[in-house]
């Protein structure tokens, strides 16, 4: 493995260098200058550019805490450079890299279904890109909670320790559950930098990276700004820099009436970012993982699970349950999450509805502005319309495939089969939480122990076994426990028998691949309330560190080999405390 120091580590910038800055700072030399410095600070309407040239904020003191092994490994990392001053002051803002200079993103975004107007790195700096020699995967490193921007609204360019603990642990966490997500390297304490929030709290820097972190609304930013040309040169971008050229993209659907439409790049790229976030969706349902709060600004481009706020992993499975006390709608529930980000997804098609009827006038893989200029006088528009109207309906029926293809496979796994079958979706996995829900079983508890019993094909293990899934019944369930041991026994011989009916071998294997998909160690809201508490109390609590190695290592059947007590690992793999029950935030950070 060729890994490398943070020094060492070559370094770029992708983005600043093929996007246009804004332009009220075109350059690192007016970013520096002593009467322009006051812009990069200042929360007002960018109006050309995609990007500001800004430095992390000063602050008075600055304590490191904890850095992620896997994720320093991933960026291309010793481990050994988590002990080094370097890495320490460049992961928490402290000090940073003149070349390439930092940057703040600008975005837009519509929020609970409403269009919020300019958003952007309000309190974000990137640092860096870096690749990966061994993996050749790039990220590109960002400090969140590092001060002031353009994009900070009405906010102070600071997160909260609480939040960014959160963000920390959770980011490790679904990346270990094999769900695409942004990472989290490091997180800093701020000790003599306090926020105003519910009440007054210390702050944090929690050093992310991921491939990419061009949102849904980054293009709507482009397209209210600068307009088609920007959004092509930002399609353009992620396309070939990011993503590696059409042939990575989707290839075109052989069954759809107009070829040339299929053959355009932006629509192949469309469709690209439609399976990618159907899949990352899927997934976290799968897990019972749900964002809370699910606007286009905080949909990825690349799929990625990302911007953490008011999450949870739910508890006891409950379709009507969101993990935001605010979503008094249930927008970002696990119910009807799938529809909203749908609805994100249509948005950003018409971010992009040019490029995507862009094969009406004839050049399907760059357009030139004078082109764009004969959409402008309405030539060729009406045809284009009713091209995108009928592209985005084809495309809202691959969704639902993408998304159901891959919620039956996560599904699969977790319950040990291996055989594709077309009716598991509703006899087996849909038929096991309806179980649930009426029973108030909790979710995660119960696949765990299904994974861990010894199921005969003649039955005779079966009565022992619902007793032992009826201990994932919560406490304070309101429903019968005679009907629920009835649902469970049920679903449970139908269970047996399909499984049973697999290869040999998949059987013989059964157990192992569901204790690989299956985590022993949850990381549920009252964990990390746990894990706040400690460290407001002690920075150098050592619950920080010992549940971040549970939660990156969830499928383990124990720590204590990893250093983590076994006070620890009891306490945060038993029972839920009954107060602590599908709790929910507050957006708040």
């Amino acid at each position: 493995m060729t890994l490398t120091t943070l020094a060492g580590l070559k370094k770029s910038s992708s983005f600043t260098e093929q996007l246009l800055p804004d332009s009220q700072v075109p350059t690192v030399e007016a970013a520096l200058d002593p009467e322009v410095i006051p812009k990069t600070r200042l929360q007002r309407r960018v109006h050309s550019g995609i990007f500001t040239w800004v430095a992390p904020e000063h602050r008075d003191a600055y304590q490191f805490l904890i850095a992620s092994p896997n994720a320093v490994r991933d960026l291309g990392l010793e481990e050994s450079e988590i002990k080094t001053d370097l890495f320490k002051k460049i992961m928490s803002g402290e000090e940073y890299f003149k070349d390439p200079y930092p940057y703040a993103q600008a975005y837009s975004g519509h929020q609970f279904g409403q269009y919020a107007g300019q958003l952007g790195d309000g309190r974000v700096i990137n640092i860096f890109e870096g690749r990966n020699p061994d993996t050749n995967v790039r990220y590109q490193v960002q400090l969140k909670g590092a001060g002031l921007t353009p994009y900070s609204r009405f906010a102070d360019g600071k997160a909260v320790l609480r939040s960014s603990i959160r963000e920390f642990l959770v980011s490790e966490n679904l990346n270990a559950l094999g769900i695409p997500t942004t990472r989290a390297l490091a997180l800093s304490r701020l000790p003599q930098t306090t926020a105003r929030r519910e009440r007054r709290e210390t702050c944090a820097v929690v050093a992310r990276m991921a491939e990419s972190w061009v949102r849904l609304g980054t293009f709507t930013f482009a397209k209210t700004t600068d307009g088609v040309e920007m959004t092509q040169k930002l399609a353009d971008y992620v396309i070939d820099e990011l993503l590696g050229g059409e042939s990575n993209l989707l290839a075109p659907k052989a069954d759809y009436p107009d070829a040339n439409v299929q053959q355009n790049r932006y629509v192949r790229f469309y469709r690209e970012v439609v399976k990618r976030n159907a899949e990352m969706l899927a997934q976290c349902q799968v897990y019972g993982f749900l964002n809370g709060v699910l606007n286009t600004d905080n949909t990825s481009v690349l799929g990625l699970s990302m911007d953490y706020g008011p999450f949870a992993f739910m508890d006891t499975f409950n379709r009507n349950y969101s993990p935001n006390h605010d979503d008094g709608n249930l927008r970002y529930g696990y119910k009807y999450v799938p529809t909203a980000m749908w609805w994100n997804l249509v948005r950003f098609a018409e971010d992009m509805g040019e490029l995507l009827g862009s094969s009406v006038i004839g050049d399907t893989s760059k357009l030139s502005k004078d082109q764009f200029g004969r959409f402008k006088a309405n030539e060729q528009l009406e045809q284009a319309q009713v091209v995108v109207s009928n592209l985005v309906d084809d495309i809202g029926e691959e969704y639902k495939t993408f998304y159901k293809n891959k919620l039956n496979e996560g599904f699969r796994q977790r319950l040990g089969l291996t055989e594709t079958r077309e009716s598991d979706h509703d006899e087996i996995f849909q038929s096991l939480l309806d179980v649930m829900e009426a029973g108030s079983l909790d979710y995660n508890k119960f696949f765990r122990t299904l994974s861990e019993l010894s199921l005969k094909a003649d039955g005779s293990t079966t009565e022992a076994c619902v007793e032992k899934l009826l201990e994932s019944r919560q406490e304070n369930a309101f429903s019968d426990r005679p009907a629920t041991k009835h649902a469970i026994t049920e679903w449970l011989t139908k269970y047996i028998a399909r499984a049973f009916s697999e290869p040999e071998t998949a059987i013989e294997q059964r157990q192992a691949v569901m204790r690989d998909h299956n985590p022993n160690f949850v990381l549920r809201n009252w964990v990390l309330d746990e894990v706040i508490q400690a460290v407001e109390a002690d920075p150098t609590s050592p619950v920080l560190g010992e549940v971040l190695t549970m939660a990156t290592t969830p499928f383990r059947r124990g720590w204590a080999e990893l250093g983590v007590s076994g006070e620890t690992e009891r306490k945060f793999t038993g029972p839920v405390p009954a107060n602590s029950i599908d709790s929910t935030c507050s957006c708040s950070s």
